[in-house]
């Protein structure tokens, strides 16, 4: 996306510079798709996991009762 808004201009590196580097924005990107979906998770009854990692991430904001 970020690439796209620049265009393929000389400016490139610049914007991906300002975007990426010193805005940081991918990272705030992430994290608010990281709270949508841990709202979207505390509405659920029980949640499966195939992964270790997402079990743990999980176990951070819910009883281990929901999730299996």
């Amino acid at each position: 996306m970020i690439w796209r808004m620049s265009g393929r201009s000389w400016g490139r590196e610049f914007w991906r510079w300002l975007w990426l580097e010193k805005s940081q924005v991918d990272q705030w990107f992430g994290y608010q798709a990281e709270r949508k979906l841990a709202s979207f998770m505390q509405t659920s009854a029980r949640v499966l996991v195939l992964r270790q990692q997402d079990a743990d991430w999980l176990l951070t904001f819910l009883p281990p009762e929901r999730v299996a």
